[in-house]
């Protein structure tokens, strides 16, 4: 058995041994309640703002304290207003440094969130601290955001960069989901909300979610429910899902509980539909629009862009997905020692059907998968608090995550409407067998928090980590990665009210499934050497200062230097090439101030600029044009005025504008094959409501809600060919008891 399995099987059977006696022991001794610490009233009406909220050290005893690396969170308050975005990565639309490539307002499809210029697939995407990636195979997404119930998110927690040694596996930043618990005082929350998406198309759109937390003795409990249902603004972009999630906490006394969680939800969206004038099936009173076709492996069509004819899939094509997550974990939290120990499953079944572009009740192609397939993980967490002359709070803890895939399993297609090599069918019109585990990511670290002086801060960690890969056909390259990676903080109090932060961490990124298995089954170009982890140094300053009680400005700046970045570029047959190039660097600075002004007035904004620059990139036919990643917006800003009256108005008006960028196009795989698209900059303006039309005791509220996205009426892209929708309006009751 492996030193790190190993090390964390001793760490959780000392753990659990040790609940019990804790728990006797926390019974029978008397020990004074835990205080709770006293929120300012400039905190008070920051969290009631919903604004993403800049931390310093906070000291909070009696519940979970967050940690100190995080550098925004996005409160509960933000998470339930009325707003377009259904999906938790929208929640992070106006965050200096983030940036949203979404096709439709809810879906799955990869790239939809990227922090620093890093997408899913490079950054750490987290349920309550543990991984939420899976496999990202049979149609190539890593986070399933439309799993993810808003009406079970407590708050979001944002840090940007590879973070302390607690984080690996990751180069542009950590996204935390905290998701609800049950509580003493029972509170229920239903939102019924409804809209038009843009106003000419007047699309419908409508959703209902539900939540309760409660108790019952020594355990608390919370159930959530949610139905999302539009017409969607892409033509046959609809959307129809149902979450259900829900947890149990056993409290075997105030600092030691138990919590089982689930989550289970059902998922069909429809295929977006290639829609433009130059297909001979083009719907005009449908906006244009490249096609969007989820799942996989792709379909080899007879026709299609460029091809045209009538052997291509149209409207009513659609994907149905069921997802079931599972989670278990024990935690401890005294002020000098606690831990969290984690085991999570995620499972998941997908049925796709596509029906022909001329008859869209003719079924042409019908199979079933499984793109997760009893993938399981686990964490262990530790801390100690030592107290001195200086104070050290040493973190501690292992993880490990097993991905696989299931089966395909093809239930019908109709062989006129696809291509097949002369001596048989092709393969992904075929049956094919799943792997249980292709890849296992098992890390260990330790870091401390050391309390220097009053003015200065150490965090030294060093994290291990160790990835193997095992391929789907003997022969094939198998990958066996050890890896090392040094951190180290340094935050300086200079001045009354200010910071400075300077950080270095060596990070690893290891190959996904998919490029793992198209390194191995893709195109093989004659002296490609073996598939290799990313390796970056990141180098990060922030300098942070309150001006005064009303006001704080923070500024940073980063440089990540990636070596054996890795690419991947279709059209090479038989269908990719996955490789690494020499060097990508990412340099950027982003810039934060907030201001509160009397009459419950709050303004703020931020500015986010960042570049890169590749060097050694010899397979791809576009880096004669272009040397940058130029998808990625150089600037970002934005702005924001809100006005909260307690038990009143509340309203917010922000605007978010995003640079020019470009999109290649064309033939990567032969020179002057490729070109370059112009995706224009754009203004979002949007405005969110709401005010109280009932009050009544014990926290009792009924408010109407209003949204209104895109006043300015401005289609634009988020991601090259799928615009976005123009003006549209939503309304709705939220009913708090």
């Amino acid at each position: 058995m492996h030193a790190v399995r190993t090390a964390i099987i001793v760490a959780v059977v000392v753990a659990l041994t040790s609940a019990h006696a804790i728990a006797v022991k926390e019974k029978d001794e008397s020990e004074p309640q835990n205080e709770v610490s006293q929120t300012s009233e400039e905190e008070s009406a920051t969290e009631a703002q919903g604004e993403p909220i800049r931390l310093e050290e906070i000291e909070v005893v009696g519940e979970r304290e967050i940690s100190r690396a995080v550098q925004e969170v996005i409160e509960a308050e933000e998470v339930g207003r009325l707003q377009l975005t259904n999906t938790a990565e929208g929640l992070l639309e106006h965050t200096a440094g983030v940036n949203l490539s979404r096709q439709r307002s809810s879906g799955n499809e990869s790239h939809r969130l990227t922090i620093r210029g890093f997408d899913e697939s490079r950054s750490r995407i987290l349920l309550n601290g543990r991984n939420l990636h899976g496999a990202g195979v049979y149609g190539g997404y890593y986070v399933d955001w439309d799993s993810l119930s808003l009406a079970d998110v407590e708050r979001v927690e944002l840090i940007r960069g590879a973070g302390p040694a607690k984080y690996g596996n990751n180069l542009g930043g950590i996204m935390n989901i905290v998701s609800k618990k049950g509580s003493k005082e029972p509170k229920t929350t239903l939102h019924l909300r409804g809209g038009l998406i843009d106003e000419d198309a007047r699309e419908d759109a409508w959703n209902a979610r539900v939540s309760h937390l409660g108790s019952y003795g020594p355990f608390l409990y919370s159930f959530s429910a949610a139905h999302l249902d539009s017409d969607g603004f892409l033509r046959n972009a609809f959307s129809d899902r149902d979450l259900f999630s829900g947890s149990v906490t056993y409290a075997f006394s105030e600092k030691l509980d138990l919590t089982l969680s689930g989550r289970y939800n059902i998922n069909e969206s429809g295929m977006i539909i290639y829609n433009r004038p130059d297909s001979p099936f083009y719907d005009p009173d449908k906006p244009a629009s490249l096609d969007g076709f989820l799942g996989g492996p792709g379909l080899p069509f007879k026709n299609g862009p460029g091809n045209w004819g009538p052997y291509y899939a149209g409207d009513g094509s659609y994907w149905r997905d069921k997802r079931l997550n599972l989670d278990t974990c024990l935690s401890y939290d005294d002020r000098d020692f606690g831990f969290d120990l984690h085991a999570f499953y995620m499972d998941q079944e997908r049925i796709e059907r596509y029906y022909a572009i001329t008859n869209p009740d003719h079924l042409i192609f019908e199979r079933e998968s499984a793109p997760e397939k009893d993938n399981w993980g686990w964490r262990a967490d530790f801390r100690n608090t030592l107290r001195g002359a200086s104070t050290h709070t040493i973190e501690y803890g292992a993880q490990g995550t097993y991905l696989g895939y299931g089966d395909i399993d093809v239930k019908y297609y109709d062989p006129q409407y696809f291509f097949s090599p002369p001596s048989g069918v092709h393969p992904n019109l075929q049956d094919s067998k799943g792997k249980d585990t292709v890849t296992e990511w098992e890390g260990a670290y330790i870091q401390d928090t050391w309390k220097v002086t009053d003015w200065l801060d150490l965090e030294p960690g060093i994290r291990f980590d160790r990835f193997t890969a095992e391929p789907a056909e003997s022969g094939q390259m198998d990958m066996d990665e050890h890896k090392l990676s040094p951190r180290l903080a340094a935050t300086f109090y200079p001045w009354e009210g200010g910071h400075v932060t300077g950080r270095y961490a060596k990070t690893y990124r290891f190959p996904t499934i998919p490029e793992y298995y198209w390194w191995n089954a893709g195109f093989q170009p004659a002296g490609r050497k073996d598939l290799a982890p990313e390796d970056a140094d990141q180098w990060e300053l922030e300098v942070g200062h309150d001006v005064s009680d009303n006001t704080s400005l923070t500024a940073r700046a980063y440089y990540y230097d990636v070596e054996d970045y890795i690419r991947t570029i279709f059209g090479y047959r038989p269908s990719r090439l996955v490789y690494n190039i020499g060097n990508v660097e990412f340099k950027g600075f982003e810039l934060e101030v907030s201001h509160k002004l009397p009459h419950h007035l709050r303004v703020w904004a931020n500015y986010t600029f960042q570049h890169t620059k590749k060097q050694g990139d010899v397979l791809d036919a576009s880096s004669d044009l272009t040397d940058e990643l130029v998808e990625l917006p150089e600037n970002m800003f934005n702005v924001g005025i809100g006005y909260e009256k307690p038990n009143g108005l509340d309203a917010r008006l922000t605007l978010r504008y995003v640079d020019g960028r470009q999109a290649i196009r064309g033939n990567l795989t032969q020179a002057g094959g490729a070109y370059l698209e112009d995706v224009d900059g754009f203004m979002d303006l949007d405005l969110t409501m709401s005010y109280p039309i009932y009050r009544g005791n014990g926290g009792r509220e009924a408010r109407w809600e209003l949204a209104v996205d895109n006043i300015l009426d401005q289609h634009c892209e988020e991601e090259y060919g799928f615009p976005a929708p123009g003006l549209t309006v939503f309304t709705g009751l939220k009913f708090q008891f």
